[in-house]
């Protein structure tokens, strides 16, 4: 309830795209990200954390993966991973896929 004030005013300066927030979110990256990516995030994202979960085929690649922390796993192993099949995801099969249809 204490910081329902500053919700008000990140989702006013949001939605008037002029926070730097907003600034940092119109960033082209960020957009191609959205757009592009964020289907092939969403369907991969528990196929490749639970594949780093139970550290079947980045144990085989990484020796000592089991060794590192859970915060060490995800940032150097998980979100890259999860990014790189993403985006083939969406070069070799959402694209050709979307093209078809059409």
């Amino acid at each position: 309830v204490l910081l329902l004030p500053l919700h008000l005013l990140l989702i006013w300066g949001l939605a008037a795209e002029e926070d730097p927030l907003a600034v940092m979110c119109a960033w082209k990256p960020f957009v191609w990200l959205g757009d592009s990516l964020s289907y092939g995030l969403y369907i991969l994202q528990q196929v490749i954390i639970k594949q780093a979960a139970w550290g079947s085929w980045f144990g085989s690649l990484m020796g000592g993966f089991d060794t590192l922390s859970l915060p060490t796993r995800f940032f150097c192993f998980v979100l890259p991973s999860l990014l790189v099949c993403s985006v083939f995801a969406h070069l070799f099969i959402e694209r050709p896929l979307q093209a078809y249809l059409k």
